[in-house]
């Protein structure tokens, strides 16, 4: 027999496992950012181009100037221009320096893992953070997510370590506390976070200090919980709150950075419904706003009278919303969060697919530590019940800790602007440490296949693991190709924000049918699938149709859909109806949604809403065109379609000058 197929080869290559299954991650991962990593002459992401490296060479120039004189200091967090400005605002070198640290972040992810659930956790965790189909798209490009990755990484990593181990605990305060500061100069969002941490962690040091028990169980807590935590993350809050202090002093603004307003105002926006105007079609006007409300904001979002600004006009609509509509509209923005937005479903599927899986092996693993923490407790002996699941009472606080913080992300960043790129960098690192070892807990062997003596429970532990894992790689795609075919979403056609007519029935002309026949006035009989309805557009002033005049319109339709007693064929699907005009606008952003109104056909006038932009929006006299897919037999009764405006930065303006309300509603039909 060859040396090379030994025994102690083959033991030394399962030995080195780890090890070779890192080193292969980072190699795909190495290849996937080859792969995606912009050429010299790429266009730049705007981000990039207008602000991070402007201001970097802005801080190279004149350092204390920039930083004490300039409101631009304020834009970004501070990494958003002091990282491009170590590195010469050179931009290959920062996509090169980006690409780095991802590497590690995936190094950092294996120790946090292996750490909670051993090599299957380690081994889940990094695949999914190299194999995640953004991240490489991200990473390689001038923006701050790359090396807030890192801080949270190094944070997580840091904080695994000291509360599970018992060796060189200032050595990881110390680097969690750094990790910790690199993510709130870099993406503020853990400052809430961190505070309350540091408020918690001060009161339960307090009362720990107080109590006279002296049991292993409160010894355990104190070794984590102490004075020494307290210092860390005191001096994590240091940095940021000098950057705080010096803004405040320098330029009045208490804060970190500009942008929460924003953030705030297009996270409400009621016929955005929260998420990236372009999903649905709609134009990015953050800056459009305040330029109506102060012209001095020259239309700049980031400017800090803007934010002020947006931030007012937003915290006013949801006061002026009803608690039933902020409840629904709040509630659809908190699945986009945990589960990915509708838009992006249709657009990258892999990652409505990936997300579920991840949340599907946490739920099992949490239903399976309880399940078996109940048996403990029945048998008197909870005390030991842990250790079944291969997990020890320190990973199991982590495990919670890790939870709680990915929910209570979600829940925070539940009113702001839903971005996809947002839901990866500040979702993910929680979600992929969590799969991995809630995948180590459901594959750890139970008690009776522990017990060598009965082969009968360890076939019957690697039989149900290998039904475990079809499972769990098959019911997140099939729970994707369900939503894919099911889900869907619309603005709410009586909440779009304030508007007025610009296009109503008196400059359409009568609606006509094609493969249907006029029954009685407005109501057509569909003989053949498709059926179009064809309504002539005469607008009276065209000019006040352009984007010039009018940056966001929304069509409004009333009709109903009256299907038939028994479907005279199986053919046509009545949950759709498409939109098309035969002289409009061109589509100028990257996205194209769908032009589509999704039916309700139940015999019942519905109004619907939806974007009326760019291939929706009319450049003079023309046809709309409503295409069903109806079964034959299918009643369509029409009665009446407009165009509106979005009037929001004229309300914006007399809210703040004026003191008057913003109503998003327009609960009049269509007329």
């Amino acid at each position: 027999m060859p040396k090379y197929f030994s025994i102690p080869s083959s033991l030394h290559i399962i030995q080195h496992a780890p090890l070779i299954w890192l080193a292969w991650t980072l190699l795909v991962a190495v290849k996937q950012l080859i792969r995606f990593f912009p050429a010299p002459d790429a266009p730049l992401n705007g981000d990039a181009r207008w602000v991070y490296l402007p201001n970097a060479r802005l801080l190279m120039d004149d350092p204390w100037g920039f930083l004490t004189k300039d409101p631009s200091s304020l834009h970004v967090a501070p990494l958003g221009y002091i990282w491009p400005a170590l590195w010469g605002a050179d931009v290959a070198t920062i996509q090169l320096v980006n690409c780095v640290l991802f590497l590690a972040c995936i190094v950092l992810m294996w120790r946090s893992a292996t750490r909670l659930g051993g090599m299957w956790a380690g081994i889940v965790s990094t695949a999914l953070l190299a194999y995640y189909p953004e991240f490489r798209r991200y990473i390689p490009q001038v923006l701050t997510e790359s090396i807030f990755l890192f801080g949270l990484m190094l944070w997580i990593t840091s904080s695994i370590e000291y509360i599970t181990g018992n060796h060189r605990r200032f050595f990881w305060l110390f680097w969690g506390g750094t990790g910790l500061t690199i993510t709130l100069l870099a993406r503020p969002v853990l400052q809430f976070f961190a505070v309350c941490a540091l408020i918690l962690v001060t009161a339960a040091c307090w009362c720990l200090r107080k109590t006279t028990h002296q049991t292993i169980s409160i010894q355990s807590v104190r070794d984590v919980i102490n004075k020494h935590l307290c210092v860390a993350l005191l001096a994590a809050l240091l940095l940021p709150g000098t950057i705080v202090l010096k803004n405040g002093v320098c330029f009045g603004f208490w804060g970190i950075s500009t942008g929460a307003g924003t953030g705030l105002y297009y996270g409400v926006s009621p016929f955005k419904m929260g998420l990236e105007p372009v999903f649905s079609g709609f134009s990015y006007d953050a800056g459009h706003t305040p330029r109506a409300v102060a012209p001095e904001t020259l239309g700049n979002p980031l400017k800090q009278l803007s934010d002020s600004i947006n931030r007012r006009v937003a915290i006013n609509i949801i006061e002026n919303t009803s608690l039933s509509d902020n409840l629904k509209f709040f509630a659809f923005k908190l699945k986009s969060w945990l589960l990915y937005s509708t838009p992006e479903l249709r657009i990258t599927p892999k990652l409505r697919t990936l997300r579920t899986f991840e949340w599907i092996v946490i739920s099992a693993a949490a239903f399976l530590l309880c399940g078996r923490a109940l048996r403990k407790i029945r048998s008197g002996t909870s005390s030991q019940w842990i250790a079944t699941c291969g997990q020890t009472p320190r990973t199991l606080v982590v495990f919670a800790l890790l939870l709680t913080g990915a929910l209570s992300m979600a829940l925070q960043l539940t009113p702001v602007l839903y971005n996809g790129r947002y839901n990866l960098f500040f979702m993910e690192p929680w979600l992929i440490l969590l799969a991995g070892q809630s995948v180590a807990i459901l594959l750890s062997r139970s008690e009776k296949s522990l017990g060598g003596g009965d082969d009968k429970f360890t076939w019957q532990w690697f039989i149900s693991r290998i039904g475990l894992a079809a499972a769990l790689i098959a019911l997140p795609l099939a729970l994707t190709k369900y939503s894919l075919e099911n889900e869907n979403w619309a603005m709410d056609p009586y909440r779009p924000g304030p508007t007025e007519v610009i296009l109503d029935s008196k400059s359409m002309g009568a609606a006509r049918a094609q493969r249907g026949s006029n029954t009685d006035g407005l109501r057509w009989r569909i003989e053949e699938t498709p059926f179009q309805l064809h309504i002539p557009l005469h607008p009276s002033d065209v000019p006040a149709l352009s984007p010039d005049h009018t940056l966001d319109a929304i069509w409004r339709f009333r009709f109903a859909i009256e299907p038939p007693d028994e479907p005279l064929t199986q053919d046509g699907d009545c949950r759709k109806a498409t939109l098309s005009l035969s002289n409009a606008y061109t589509l100028q952003e990257w996205y194209r949604p769908d032009a589509a109104l999704q039916l309700k056909a139940n015999g019942v006038p519905q109004t619907y809403a939806i974007s009326g932009n760019a291939e929706l929006r009319p450049a003079g006299p023309g046809e709309l065109t409503l295409t069903f897919h109806c079964p034959k037999g299918t009643y369509v009764i029409w009665e009446s379609a407009e165009l509106l405006r979005s009037t929001l930065a004229e309300a914006a303006y007399q809210y703040i000058h004026h003191g008057r309300a913003i109503n998003s509603y327009r609960l009049n039909e269509p007329q």
